[in-house]
């Protein structure tokens, strides 16, 4: 839960996690309770300010920028928890060490983070940074997290106590209601509802087996943490941008250019048009007594029609064609019961048989689940249609297919990249441009991701990736009336020209 008010909010967690000693820095003494309590009043007083303001009042602390993100996982004893909340996009932290009374040491970070315009609906388009690197950053960038990690602790869970009932001050009587979530057997957070906000504090089991890739040591320590809430810095969404989205519908425009009769044309399309539901909520789709009496006359028709119509009727094939793994016969779901009728002559054996027959092959990759169309269509379109409309279409075609990351082929968006450029050398600007755009930004982020993360000092090739990938994208923002992925791009873009490396589209590992 968060307390919004003016759209921020103080949410503050305390979680009883293992971490390493902290190195101890000259500093007052505070007891416990004045930090605790200079700690609150300061959260509850700031204003989203930037790390040169922040700096005014804590001069001589450690300023990070993204590129030092790794270091939190090169120490010995990996903080589990700790390492999550510093995975986020932030683009600076400041971090000091104290020394309280009693030998307790607190290391304080604070996260600052880049703006949002995801949620700004009813105000302007900001206009894209025209700074770049660490100015962007200590310009741009504005605190909303703060980490207090408490270390030097004999007791970690009366430790924690304490703190809550330090917090408890601050709460009211009318307001307070705690609760225990049960279902979480390694963290099991309680949170108070208060009348400055909310506040949840997490305890660790020592005795609880560690997630597995957890690994802890025994010293008790506990962790605080304080959030702002803010529509317009923070952590970006983790939505992932379609580059198809706002393009022509390209099959229809091959139907259009194949020119062949309306009842075979209208059958074909009526494989792809929109369906209301989740595919499993649709009734099966059976290929042999569906799809292949529809695909056979389509063929015959193709055969008869002069090159370039028959290039475009293909095309059309290839996009119908993509259907097949959703195929009753080459499935493998067990749920649904066919009837005897269903089942006669309708084996994927007869169906790989009608389709080779047709010119069709296919393919079923080692591991479980069903067979592929294997895209040998294509290869008769660039033949037919060495040029005009229809190559046009063929060759967003392939780009729609795009470099996206697999768990199951390596990596390589180097063909893409080659067809993405020849495409906009080749065709004037026209509606396909704006995909080409992104198409291309996202090929060129997943190879500058690839070539090894964050760095200190960016490698040439990295750095001249990243700045190719952030061209496309400005271009596509220039070009595109698509409002689906417009604040993700400006934030790209933002991110790009900030030096925190590139985050659409990429795996939940680059995303933290």
């Amino acid at each position: 839960m968060l307390f919004r008010a003016n759209f921020r909010c103080i949410a503050l967690v305390l979680i009883l996690i293992a971490l390493p000693s902290l190195s101890q820095t000259k500093a007052p003494k505070l007891s416990l309770e004045d930090f605790i309590s200079q700690s609150v009043s300061e959260a509850e007083s700031l204003k989203l300010p930037t790390i040169g303001e922040w700096s005014v009042h804590h001069p001589g602390e450690t300023v990070d920028a993204p590129d030092v993100k790794d270091r939190d996982y090169d120490q010995q004893n990996t903080r589990a928890v700790h390492n999550r909340e510093l995975q986020g996009r932030w683009c600076l932290r400041s971090t000091a060490n104290i020394l309280l009374d009693g030998g307790i040491r607190v290391r304080r970070t604070a996260l600052f983070y880049p703006p949002l315009v995801e949620k700004i609906w009813d105000k302007p388009w900001p206009l894209l940074p025209t700074e770049s690197g660490d100015t962007l950053r200590q310009h741009g960038c504005k605190l909303v997290e703060i980490l207090y990690e408490f270390d030097g602790l004999a007791d970690a869970q009366n430790f924690a106590e304490t703190i809550a009932k330090l917090m408890l001050g601050k709460f009211s009587e009318e307001s307070h209601n705690s609760k225990v979530d049960s279902d979480n057997d390694y963290w099991r957070p309680a949170s108070f509802l208060t009348s400055h906000g909310d506040y949840n504090l997490f305890t660790h089991d020592p005795a609880v087996t560690a997630p597995k890739g957890f690994h802890t040591d025994n010293r008790p320590a506990v962790l605080l943490k304080w959030d702002v809430y803010s529509e317009e810095y923070g952590q970006p969404s983790k939505k992932t941008i379609n580059p198809e989205a706002g393009q022509p519908w390209l099959a229809l425009r091959a139907a259009m250019l194949a020119r062949l009769p309306e009842a075979p044309t209208l059958a074909m399309l009526s494989f792809l048009s929109p369906q209301v539901g989740d595919q499993f909520e649709q009734p099966p789709f059976y290929c042999n007594i569906q799809l292949v009496p529809v695909l056979r006359e389509w063929m015959g028709l193709t055969a008869k029609s002069a090159p370039e119509q028959h290039a475009a009727a293909l095309l059309l094939a290839n996009e119908v064609l993509g259907r097949l793994s959703e195929c009753v016969e080459f499935g493998d779901n067990d749920d649904y019961v066919r009837t005897e009728a269903e089942d006669e002559g309708d084996s994927d054996d007869t169906l790989r048989k009608h389709l080779n027959d047709l010119g069709i092959d296919t393919w079923k990759s080692a591991r479980p689940g069903p067979e592929q169309y294997a895209g040998n269509l294509l290869a008769k379109i660039t033949k037919l249609a060495p040029a005009g409309a229809v190559n046009e279409l063929y060759r967003m075609a392939i780009l729609d297919d795009r470099c996206q990351w697999s768990q199951i082929t390596e990596l390589d968006c180097t063909s893409i990249i080659k067809e993405g450029e020849s495409f906009l050398s080749s065709f004037p600007e026209d509606e396909w441009t704006p995909s080409v755009h992104l198409i291309l930004a996202e090929a060129y982020s997943i190879t500058a991701a690839d070539t090894g993360g964050y760095s200190p000092i960016p490698d040439p090739e990295k750095a001249a990736l990243e700045k190719k990938a952030e061209a496309q994208y400005r271009a596509w923002y220039a070009k595109s009336k698509n409002q689906r992925d417009r604040a993700l791009v400006w934030e790209e873009i933002w991110a790009l020209d900030a030096g925190m490396g590139p985050w659409l589209n990429l795996p939940w590992v680059y995303q933290q």
